[in-house]
């Protein structure tokens, strides 16, 4: 897969897909386990999808993840260690996409920015987002 994936120290802060990357063959970057699940789908014209439904099931929250595409802009996302060291920064511009996952992060707009994004529900006030102060 051309997925980028953002560790450290076991954590896996993010999984990134830039939108120049040209996955040959579909499927999913994301830990089979992980909550929120993120991957490509790639099928030749013509291909037909059997008609189904995704079944209920119980799921456990042990943290919050958050899908972002961009469609217009750049951003800049810092991933930091909870001592407030930042380990990585990634540029996003039209067409990335990137799963938020765990640990701390922040984000710089860089230029007018539209961008789809898509978080785990239900929302909370105060409790999902947690500033943090370094």
């Amino acid at each position: 897969m051309c997925a980028i994936i953002i560790e450290k120290d076991g954590v896996r802060y993010a999984e990134y897909l830039p939108a120049t990357s040209r996955p040959s063959v579909g499927g999913f970057f994301s830990e089979r386990n992980a909550g929120f699940q993120f991957g490509v789908m790639i099928h030749p014209e013509g291909h037909r999808e059997r008609a189904h439904y995704h079944s209920k099931i119980a799921v456990g929250e042990s943290h919050l993840s958050e899908f972002i595409f961009i469609q217009k802009g750049v951003m800049t996302i810092s991933f930091y260690l909870s001592n407030g060291i930042e380990f990585n920064r990634i540029k996003l511009s039209v067409g990335d996409a990137i799963v938020l996952i765990d640990g701390i992060h922040s984000y710089i707009v860089n230029s007018d920015l539209q961008a789809i994004i898509i978080k785990q529900g239900p929302f909370r006030d105060g409790v999902e987002k947690m500033l943090v102060d370094f």
